[in-house]
């Protein structure tokens, strides 16, 4: 979760040049909103923020993934224009880089990330390439991404095959060898088909539910929990009324993208 320095408006991976992307259906996102708190599953959740840390740099956020309990590593996409890709690591005390690199993705735009055996593995926007790297962000070559875009990546639990997402309604199951399809499904809430799902993290045990997997809803303000095997939402986290709100918001949806660089990274980590 972010919050922009210039507007204090929180954000959950929301900024992202992808104009072609229908808005999730108006009917979903109102019966998600009207989940009371604490109600029957699938369960709505508000956060508190307890600590906020400064965000180096303020890049365009796309992966992140907790790497040995006190560090946090990102992935940004090349935006706006002019920008390079990079991953790096960060210091959650501080928030400071431990370690960057540009190397592996000249010329792509990173997006999600998830570990590998001996280090990790960055899917690109629509490249078809997933960009292997070392433990020490060393590039390592590359994968044949065989899908239209690369969006989320959550590694499970076992190590035999990541989910990921691609901007549809769809999550995949993916064989962490050849990333070729093994499983696919739509995901649902209250037995609505919900399109838009982005990046994506496994939790082995959430509120006595189980293992989750969370995504953050394109375009909302929306933190979907979906069970891994049913595809089918068991919590929600509502982030309206954190902050204030942007001008180009409306109904909890980020406003057409203009022509302008307003919205190129934000300046905190909450």
């Amino acid at each position: 979760v972010y919050a922009s320095g210039h507007t204090r408006c929180c954000k959950i991976w929301l900024r992202r040049m992808k104009p072609q992307y229908a808005f999730v259906p108006r009917t979903v996102l109102a019966l998600v909103l009207a989940l009371p708190v604490g109600g029957s599953s699938p369960k709505g959740f508000k956060i508190k923020v307890l600590r906020s840390l400064d965000h180096v740099g303020a890049p365009f956020t796309q992966g992140l993934q907790l790497v040995n309990g006190n560090q946090l590593l990102e992935t940004s996409g090349a935006f706006p224009a002019g920008t390079e890709s990079m991953i790096r690591v960060l210091d959650l005390n501080t928030g400071n880089v431990v370690r960057e690199t540009r190397s592996g993705l000249e010329g792509r735009f990173a997006e999600g990330v998830a570990p590998t055996p001996d280090g990790f593995l960055v899917t690109t926007y629509q490249d078809h390439k997933a960009v292997k790297f070392t433990s020490n962000l060393e590039p390592a070559g590359d994968m044949y991404y065989p899908w239209n875009e690369g969006w989320g990546l959550a590694q499970t639990f076992a190590g035999s095959s990541y989910y990921a997402t691609n901007g549809s309604e769809f999550v995949m199951e993916l064989n962490s060898q050849t990333l070729e399809v093994e499983r696919v499904a739509p995901a649902k809430c209250l037995g609505q088909i919900v399109p838009g799902l982005n990046e994506l993290e496994l939790v082995q045990d959430f509120d006595g539910r189980g293992p989750t997997l969370f995504g953050n809803l394109y375009k909302t303000r929306l933190v979907l929990g979906i069970d891994p095997v049913t595809f089918e939402c068991t919590s929600v986290f509502d982030l309206t009324g954190l902050g204030e709100t942007d001008p180009r918001e409306y109904l909890g949806f980020t406003r057409p993208y203009e022509a302008d660089n307003s919205f190129s990274g934000v300046d905190d980590f909450l």
